[in-house]
């Protein structure tokens, strides 16, 4: 398995933790869904699931027609991660904090 693939699993299981986190904080009242483009999807968590999927799983096409190892795809690989990794522990802690 190569570099990128490994980027886009540890990706993969940010977005899953998103989901479920933003699901939960949601749920519970102590979240709110900041990003407009999700405000109306997220009031059904198996349309946000299938909105993620299909993002990942454009993402995912588009890593396999890209087949040699490229800078620029872990570089936006990394900054995904980064991004998902600050979003999913935001709001852990707000919802451990709420608990």
């Amino acid at each position: 398995m190569s570099h990128k693939w490994v980027l886009f699993t540890i990706l993969v299981a940010l977005n899953v933790m998103d989901l479920i986190l933003t699901e939960t904080g949601l749920s519970l009242g102590v979240l709110e869904e900041n990003n407009p483009l999700m405000t109306e999807i997220v009031t059904r968590w198996w349309l946000a699931a299938i909105v993620k999927l299909g993002a990942l799983g454009v993402v995912g096409g588009l890593f396999y027609l890209i087949r040699e190892r490229s800078k620029i795809v872990e570089g936006a690989l990394w900054i995904c991660i980064a991004w998902y990794t600050w979003v999913v522990a935001w709001n852990y802690s707000l919802i451990v904090t709420a608990i």
